[in-house]
């Protein structure tokens, strides 16, 4: 697939359910994540982990167990 075929895929699909989204990003934007203190860091990650998960990434955590870093992998060749 052609990226630009692959942009407007995404494009599309976003129009398509644009609230939904849009209540995604509004949840994500509201969690706390205060890494001078620690506050909400563990589900901000656990957050991000189910976003990925649930279009089909998987997900790898590093870092410390209180600061964790997220890496995901998501296989775009289909």
């Amino acid at each position: 697939m052609e990226k630009a075929e692959s942009i407007k895929k995404v494009h599309d699909h976003i129009e398509k359910d644009f609230s939904e989204h849009l209540d995604r990003c509004r949840e994500f934007l509201r969690q706390k994540s205060i890494s001078a203190t620690g506050e909400g860091i563990k589900e901000t990650a656990q957050m991000v982990k189910g976003f990925v998960e649930g279009i089909g990434g998987t997900v790898k955590y590093g870092g410390d167990e209180d600061f964790p870093i997220v890496y995901e992998y998501m296989d775009m060749r289909s």
